[in-house]
């Protein structure tokens, strides 16, 4: 099996690991890797980002400054500043971060940089370490910071493949820049477009490819994803056979674009559920990629 990690974000939503039971290819900003599944996994080496040395201080946080912060799980936190106007960061908000991770050692392994845009990031759902989802709210909009996330947060005993070792604490640099505003719909949808395109709207009718991952808004879990298998799901826009929440999502999307959708359970699987995946009467949460349309 070969992953393609360009970037952090091949392993960026692998938080919650053990959930799904491998990838075949990864995108850019949105996978979902097994740690599990991962000694067979063929990762590029990142030698040439290496920081500065004198650097390094700094990030280990060995001096303790005024304004430190420690997560309610240990990661620890120094504002480097803080927008006078910034707003508190809360579970379900959607926010847009750029971002640097390093390795006690210095060695750069993941940065906004390298994919060419902010991160979206939704809070409470563990698209990231958990160490993320343990600091955040804690923050503002505006905030830059460092963070110290220990490994028990990030990859723990199992690491990542040869990119990351066991027991390794994570470095992180960050800058909150936003929080997104959703589009609220009378139905109840909230959507966040991430990544816009030029082109025609999808219509009914449309055969529409489609990657996904889908979380339990309640407690973060994720219960499926089509990169589970590597293979997109297809189907006709509008036959009856996709989400009433994907239906109307898809018809504010194009092709090459991405979202991320919270969907009140009557869009999704309503009062029946999913027997042991989604329980009854439970909000979702989608990040939704627009791969083919024909």
């Amino acid at each position: 099996m070969k992953i393609y990690v360009s970037v952090f974000i091949s392993l960026l939503l692998a938080a919650c690991a053990g959930e799904i039971s491998g990838v075949e290819e990864v995108e850019k900003d949105s996978a979902m890797v097994d740690v599990d599944s991962l000694d067979d996994v063929e990762i590029p080496e990142i030698d040439s980002l290496i920081i500065e040395k004198e650097l390094l201080d700094t990030l280990a946080f060995s001096k303790p400054v005024e304004k430190n912060l420690v997560s309610p799980h240990g990661v620890q936190i120094e504002i480097l500043s803080r927008d006078p106007n910034g707003v508190s960061l809360k579970k379900g908000d959607v926010v847009r971060i750029k971002y640097q991770g390093k390795l006690p050692d210095g060695k750069i392994f993941d940065s906004s940089d390298m994919i060419g845009m902010p991160l979206p990031y939704y809070i409470g759902v563990n698209m990231s370490v958990k160490g993320w989802d343990d600091a955040l709210p804690l923050l503002q909009s505006g905030d830059k910071v460092r963070m110290k996330v220990p490994s028990s947060m990030a990859y723990g005993k199992k690491g990542y493949g040869k990119l990351i070792p066991p027991n390794t604490d994570l470095l992180f640099e960050m800058e909150i820049l936003n929080i997104v505003q959703p589009e609220i719909s009378e139905s109840g949808l909230k959507f966040y477009k991430t990544v816009e395109k030029g082109g025609a709207l999808i219509k009914e009718g449309n055969t529409v490819t489609l990657h996904f991952y889908g979380w339990l808004e309640k407690t973060g879990k994720l219960f499926d994803a089509s990169y589970r298998s590597g293979n997109p799901h297809e189907f006709i826009l509008g036959n009856g056979r996709s989400l009433p929440c994907w239906d109307e999502a898809l018809k504010k999307m194009r092709l090459g674009e991405k979202a991320i959708i919270v969907s009140p359970s009557a869009l999704a699987y309503g009062e029946k559920g999913i027997p042991e995946l989604v329980p009854p009467n439970s909000t979702l949460i989608y990040s939704l990629e627009v791969v083919g349309v024909k």
